[in-house]
């Protein structure tokens, strides 16, 4: 068969966990090309050279490495073996805000007055998953103990839907002050 030469396209391949946290933004290869030589019914129907998978990134929003390209048939030759990618991260998760979330009180006991019965809380998820979070599904529970009386603080309980996590909650407890039996 006929040996033929053409520069194709560099087309940087990275793990799935990456592309899930990072949205990878302004992506290049350098160079932008390479030049491939093989058997002409390879070469003619190649469009691209993808690099190896790349599994690890430095996380401080951009950087640029040395990356080795993949050869998608062994009697394919490349002139280069290697490329410099660059990007810049954006992480996908944000952080959200909601203020006055109330408190639910469990409690076998008659509660006098609680103090504060609303909080605020800062929570950090992928942007879509937040955009479509209602107050509804954000729970602050306090668990009164059943063998206590009078005042006390009690630590609120923050229960989040999957995917989102809590980065501050404010304030952490509720005092309380109970009914005597």
């Amino acid at each position: 068969e006929r040996a033929r030469k053409k520069r194709v396209s560099i087309k940087p391949v990275f793990a799935s966990h990456i592309s899930e946290k990072y949205k990878l933004k302004n992506l290049k290869a350098f160079p932008a090309t390479v030049l491939v030589s093989g058997p002409s019914s390879l070469i003619n129907n190649l469009k691209f050279i993808e690099t190896k998978l790349i599994e690890d990134i430095d996380t401080n929003k951009g950087t640029s490495f040395l990356v080795d390209l993949a050869l998608p048939d062994s009697r394919i030759t490349l002139k280069d073996s290697q490329v410099n990618v660059t990007y810049t991260l954006q992480s996908r998760n944000i952080e959200f805000t909601y203020n006055e979330i109330p408190i639910i009180f469990q409690s076998t006991r008659l509660i006098k007055s609680a103090t504060p019965k609303m909080v605020k809380i800062i929570v950090k998820g992928e942007e879509s998953k937040l955009k479509s979070l209602g107050r509804d599904s954000i729970q602050i529970v306090a668990l009164v103990p059943k063998n206590k009386r009078g005042k006390l603080d009690v630590e609120l309980i923050v229960e989040l839907p999957e995917g989102i996590s809590l980065v501050s909650l404010t304030p952490k407890t509720v005092k309380l002050e109970l009914e005597n039996l």
